[in-house]
């Protein structure tokens, strides 16, 4: 596959393509919480466990006990014995217990020394005996929490002993002040491995499984929802257009005749309202052709018709059907190839510029300049109609093409526009298969391209 064919593709699967980039990170982003929420609770109920433990092995002996062992000349005494004893039933009792001791602070204060451990009277490797000194630069908890409360390391050490997790508490004197701490280490394989088995390769599938289908129901109820609520919206603005263009038009129609009757009678003279009167019937015919051209490109009684025609005599059409007031007020400078041939439908692409060139003086003050400029781009012609007036706030943008909406700011400029202008222009754009496109700076003015193959 080419990379042509790959853009296509892209390109046309766009809306699917995105929607699976979503539901799979969704599935990553929900299996790595569950991961991590597991792995803490079960962390968490490991780490309490031990912080009690420690806490109620540390009741087992009296700071002023401690202070009596003085290194390797306590060694023999009766009291190290009952020490050593103590420690070892303290690991025997707790489950799971590897390793038991006590230690005190010394002048350095990333080093401890040892009091007592439960391996001392066995000869192998890994016994401590008193004195004998422990570095804890790589040991936060004993450095100093460990003296203030019971507490548990933060992580798994995994060293030549074996994985293991390590709680402390501190040993008390009498007056309250702490001697030293007690510490046991736990063995932390069963843990790991529960928490292996915890998130299982089974529970995995069945998690994307649950999670793939929760997510196709919601975006699925999403989009119908979506859909209908747009469906109803869209049948509301319809009987609105079908009930304004058939009340409006028989009024209109009258109050016209009359008008025409009174002038026949010499009933108005140039002073009079009559061509006020005149003046608001042609404005609301107006309203009521834009209803009518709307609703008949909606329901596709509008069909687009491709001849060959020059693309500046469709330019200057549209120039001249412009509102001889708008006109008046802006002059329209043009940027085109007279010679430049194209095959769209004249009519419908005239009545698309027109209404984005009335659009560009509406909001526009006075003498401002409106360009209108056109390129060939490939098989695409780029039609575009700026100004400098006094653009589009972005939170309008998106919705200005919309049926029957206006910017926040319109009604300073023009307050008798109906939000339909912009919204024929998109609906011939995608009759030609094309798109109509806004740039806009609030203050300075409004680019719109119309894009469509010719």
């Amino acid at each position: 596959m080419t990379s042509v064919h790959i853009r296509r593709f892209i390109t046309e699967n766009a809306t699917a393509l995105s929607l699976s980039i979503i539901l799979f990170a969704a599935i990553a982003i929900q299996s790595s919480l569950l991961y991590v929420q597991s792995n803490h609770a079960m962390h968490q109920q490991l780490d309490d466990r031990l912080r009690t433990a420690a806490g109620l092995a540390a009741r087992e002996f009296t700071g002023e006990e401690i202070d009596r062992i003085t290194g390797m000349a306590s060694f023999h005494t009766p009291l190290y014995k009952e020490f050593v004893e103590r420690l070892q039933d303290i690991r025997s009792t707790i489950p799971d217990i590897k390793y038991a001791y006590i230690m005190r602070r010394t002048n350095d204060p990333m080093m401890l020394e040892f009091v007592a451990d439960a391996d001392s009277f066995e000869e192998n490797e890994e016994s401590s005996y008193p004195g004998d000194f422990y570095e804890i630069n790589e040991v936060h908890a004993l450095q100093d929490v460990a003296f203030l409360k019971p507490t548990v390391d933060e992580e798994i050490t995994v060293d030549q002993w074996g994985e293991l997790i390590s709680g402390y508490a501190p040993i008390y004197r009498e007056d309250g002040t702490v001697a030293g701490v007690i510490g046991i280490d736990m063995d932390a394989r069963a843990f790991l491995e529960l928490s292996r088995q915890a998130f299982s390769g089974y529970a995995l599938i069945a998690m994307f499984l649950i999670a793939i289908i929760l997510l196709f129901t919601i975006v699925y109820i999403i989009w119908e929802r979506r859909a209908a609520a747009k469906r109803v919206l869209e049948n509301e603005r319809s009987a609105l257009l079908a009930l304004a263009t058939h009340q409006l038009g028989g009024p209109v129609s009258s109050i016209r005749w009359w008008v025409e009757m009174m002038k026949e009678e010499g009933m108005c003279d140039p002073e009079s309202a009559c061509s006020n009167i005149e003046k608001a019937a042609e404005r609301i015919n107006g309203i009521v052709q834009e209803l009518i051209d709307v609703e008949r490109k909606e329901h596709n009684r509008v069909r687009y018709q491709r001849k060959e025609c020059m693309l500046s005599d469709v330019l200057y059409m549209a120039i001249d059907s412009v509102l001889p007031e708008l006109k008046a007020k802006h002059p329209v400078r043009t940027d085109v190839d007279d010679a430049l041939k194209v095959s769209i439908d004249a009519e419908l692409i005239t009545s698309a510029v027109s209404e984005l060139i009335q659009n560009a003086m509406m909001y526009s003050d006075k003498g401002e300049e409106v360009v209108l400029s056109a390129r060939r781009a490939g098989r695409w012609l780029n039609i575009t109609v700026q100004d400098h007036g006094m653009g589009i706030d972005k939170r309008d943008i998106i919705r200005i093409f919309q049926k029957m909406t206006r910017g926040k700011n319109a009604a300073k400029y023009y307050p008798n526009g109906t939000g339909l202008g912009l919204y024929i222009v998109k609906l011939i754009a995608e009759k030609a298969e094309g798109e109509v496109r806004v740039e806009s700076i609030p203050g300075q003015g409004s680019t719109f391209t119309l894009r469509i193959p010719g």
